[in-house]
């Protein structure tokens, strides 16, 4: 699935994840909860939107149901 973002929304997922609804949030493989960094929020969503690996040993993404990485 490809997506294509409004500014705001993408700076709401960044700085405000709450004011996207919990679908987005769910397409984005966004979380609310236990995740302080935005910007591994954005890698992880931009691997999941476009069906991409994220290489990278950061366990914090583990959290992501769907996102394919490898470390």
């Amino acid at each position: 699935m490809k997506l294509l973002l409004n500014t705001h929304v993408l700076l709401w997922a960044v700085l405000e994840p709450a004011k996207l609804s919990t679908s987005l949030r769910d397409l984005l493989g966004l979380f609310v909860v236990d995740h302080r960094d935005p910007f591994n929020r954005l890698l992880a969503a931009q691997a999941m939107a476009e069906n991409l690996i994220l290489a990278s040993n950061n366990g914090a993404f583990d959290q992501f149901e769907g996102l394919k990485r490898l470390s």
